[in-house]
């Protein structure tokens, strides 16, 4: 089998991964990941790929190839984004090179420290976003993801801070917390759960962001509810995406929900703007991202393509895909437009949105320096800074090659990133990696 055919398979595999059922048993600390696995592959199957052992499900990242899935980040909270010119990044990279890539905690020190996996009552953290360079929100859970706080790590004064009990609504079955979004006042939450005779709910709240009483602005039921995706802050407003498309918004003050008017067959990346496609699993399906559309003024972004990538994704400003041919796969990014282009050979990207403009995720590392003779040297996945053209590998490796790491489950391009300081299921100890404090400049 050869390598593109590997990878060629695993991204079939991660897209089967929202078909999976029930969860059995607990996963690992790589638990961070797309809103439906959450809500129907809460299960790991172990598969082989060209003799390698993977597991597939819930946002599980294992094995030398590494299956990068992504959660969500609500906004770019303070990170600055600049576009590079031409001269500062090279249009290619010769081919079978190997790319050098060292963990992300010595390419950006400033970003990257250690924090408790779980509170002082053995409730466990899932991290959700970035509040700000120091500020982590988590959702604390006293079982696999049932999200009963938002608390608030600081990593200057390592302290912890209660926002808010999450507690389900009584008479709901089934619920479970998805995703959060923050803006500069609130944070929003959905969950989803079922009526006793089985009919489908979602309920959308919101927080302040210095915390209090959570508000519940609406809830849908039926089909619809089934579909919901994502949540959004628009201003005054709460907004939802649906799974094949279409954004609904509603007053946080309460009121009737209505369709933003030129939503149809797209969702939301992060508010103001929304595109075709998002991420593998997800409807319209795994094909490349063709348009962006600013729900607020209505300006379109057409996507340049000129080079037949595959897995194109873009925000407002930033593209990235995947190049077949040659003796190395490559990741690709450029601009919306085409231009300043940079090859990346051997890296794979799984079809999530860029981060804020800035940062690209990475998986398919097999052609990284170091990763083909000895896989527990490698990361398990690499984040590119389009800005600065640094490469910080993450995750943890056992010695066998096999590893993990987790995302930020909010719903538009996390900027966090975690996985367990001295092993995979439930660690005692994170590592995090927030991209909100990465500096502009090296």
């Amino acid at each position: 089998m050869t390598q593109r055919s590997e990878q060629d398979l695993a991204r079939t595999l991660r897209a089967a991964a929202g078909l999976a059922p029930e969860p059995v048993a607990d996963l690992t600390v790589a638990v961070a990941a797309r809103r439906r696995s959450r809500r129907r592959a809460r299960v790991r199957t172990t598969l082989v790929v060209a003799g390698v052992a993977v597991a597939v499900g819930c946002g599980t990242v294992v094995a030398a190839g590494s299956f990068p899935f992504r959660g969500g980040e609500g906004g770019t909270v303070g990170v600055a984004v600049a576009t590079p010119t031409p001269s500062e990044i090279p249009s290619t990279t010769p081919e079978g090179a190997s790319m050098k890539v060292k963990p992300a905690a010595e390419v950006w020190p400033e970003a990257v420290f250690k924090m408790p996996a779980k509170a002082a009552d053995g409730w466990r953290y899932r991290p959700v976003t970035a509040l700000s360079p120091t500020e982590v929100l988590l959702f604390a859970e006293s079982s696999f993801e049932k999200a009963g706080r938002l608390e608030v790590y600081d990593q200057t004064t390592k302290r912890f801070s209660v926002l808010a009990e999450t507690p389900p609504t009584e008479g709901l079955k089934k619920y479970f917390i998805q995703e959060a979004e923050v803006d500069s006042r609130n944070i929003a939450y959905y969950a989803t759960a079922q009526k006793p005779d089985g009919t489908p709910v979602a309920e959308f709240w919101v927080v302040p962001r210095s915390g209090g009483k959570p508000t519940l602005v609406t809830t849908i039921d039926g089909e619809q509810a089934a579909d919901v995706v994502s949540v959004a802050l628009a201003g005054d407003h709460l907004a939802w995406s649906l799974r094949k498309g279409g954004v609904y918004r509603v007053p946080l003050a309460g009121g009737d929900a209505e369709k933003v008017p030129g939503s149809d067959g797209l969702q939301v990346l992060s508010w103001p703007w929304a595109a075709d496609a998002r991420a593998i699993g997800d409807e319209p399906g795994p094909g490349n991202q063709s348009r962006l559309l600013n729900l607020e003024t209505g300006e379109r972004r057409s996507i340049e393509n000129a080079d037949g990538l595959k897995l194109l994704r873009c925000g407002p400003a930033l593209c990235y895909g995947n190049r077949d041919g040659g003796r190395t796969p490559a990741g690709v990014v450029q601009g919306v437009d085409g231009a300043d282009r940079r090859e990346l050979p051997g890296l794979d990207g799984d079809g999530s949105p860029p981060i804020a403009d800035r940062f690209v995720l990475f998986g398919g590392i097999n052609a990284v320096e170091g990763g083909q003779d000895d896989p527990a040297s490698a990361p398990v996945a690499v984040i590119y800074d389009r800005v600065t053209g640094t490469l910080g590998g993450i995750g943890f490796r056992t010695k066998d090659g096999s590893g993990g790491y987790g995302r930020g489950t909010s719903s538009s391009p996390s900027l966090i990133f975690y996985w367990g300081v001295d092993r995979l299921d439930k660690p005692a100890e994170y590592w995090v990696l927030n991209l909100a404090a990465v500096h502009s400049a090296e």
